[in-house]
């Protein structure tokens, strides 16, 4: 009994280290591709959330919101924020 304890337990070890490895992974794109990929969203659609870009681009909620706030505060990114909080979306500078 206590060897199949242990080699649950071990297969849960497991586990949650394949989990974890896999939030780590980052986006198979790179910081130009994905800028440009956002402009290229935001001239059909109009405006972008976090969980959308962070969906579009396969990364996390966290790094997509930071990725778009570093976007926002850059005047040549051509990209600014709107709204507040939970409510903010991303959208094109007008010219």
């Amino acid at each position: 009994a206590r060897d199949e304890n242990q080699e649950l337990l071990f297969a849960r070890v497991i586990v949650i280290l394949q989990t974890k490895t896999k939030r780590l992974q980052k986006s198979p794109y790179g910081k130009e591709e994905r800028l440009q990929k956002l402009k290229d969203y935001l001239s059909k659609h109009g405006s972008i959330d976090v969980q959308s870009y962070a969906n579009m681009i396969k990364m996390t909620y966290s790094s997509a919101y930071r990725e778009l706030e570093k976007f926002a505060a850059d005047p040549d990114s051509g990209i600014s924020a709107m709204g507040r909080k939970h409510y903010k979306v991303y959208v094109l500078k007008k010219e």
